[in-house]
């Protein structure tokens, strides 16, 4: 049976430690656990709480205060970890929701949008852009892949070349499908620079059709 002293600096040292462990959800079962220290030798539960937290099973902490303050230590690392991780799963979900309406907007479009870098790879592409270019379901293809006429493929180099050098940036192309004739100018909008330092340009292919 410890003394009534021992007993006082369990509850003390308890409420001490429940605000780091309520940062990560264990703080009440873990105070508990510190004034139960009454029922048992003194000492005892610095290895305990360091075990609830997942603290490195071959260190064990020292008895007494010294103990205690290594447990507290433990548990602020806990809650700053739950800290970071929630922190990082907030811009993780805020991300995928900006992706999924950019992915919206730009599919909804009546104009075709390219991303095309020095390789002509095409970067991105909406639905649109697809279509015209018959890009199909390719990650990343080429221009050179595209399944799209000549003049038409051509065109889009042209106005690639053209905002390089300066010069005039769009280019009129008309799609015949069936009794159906669509008429698109494309134009050289921006210049993107990408990680690694690589060079893109945004192509827009704006829907005439009903000009």
């Amino acid at each position: 049976m410890i003394t009534a002293s021992a007993a006082l600096l369990d509850a003390a040292m308890a409420v001490q430690l429940a605000p780091w462990l309520v940062g990560i959800g264990i703080g009440a079962a873990v105070a508990t656990l510190v004034l139960r220290a009454r029922h048992r030798p003194f000492g005892s539960e610095p290895a305990r709480l360091w075990q609830a937290l997942g603290g490195d099973a071959d260190t064990v902490p020292p008895h007494g205060l010294a103990g205690f303050a290594a447990v507290r230590e433990l548990a602020e690392r806990r809650r700053e970890e739950a800290l970071r991780s929630t922190q990082l799963q907030l811009r993780t979900v805020a991300a995928e929701e900006r992706r999924l309406l950019c992915d919206t907007v730009l599919g909804n479009l009546h104009d075709g949008l390219l991303v095309v870098d020095a390789t002509e790879r095409v970067l991105y592409a909406n639905a649109v852009a697809k279509t015209v270019l018959q890009l199909g379901e390719r990650e990343h293809p080429t221009l050179q892949e595209a399944g799209a006429r000549f003049e038409i493929v051509e065109g889009v180099r042209t106005v690639l070349a053209a905002d390089l050098a300066r010069g005039v940036k769009s280019c009129r192309i008309e799609l015949a499908d069936g009794e159906r004739k669509a008429v698109f100018l494309i134009r050289a909008i921006a210049a993107a620079k990408l990680a690694g330092s690589r060079d893109a340009q945004v192509v827009v292919l704006e829907d005439w059709t009903a000009e």
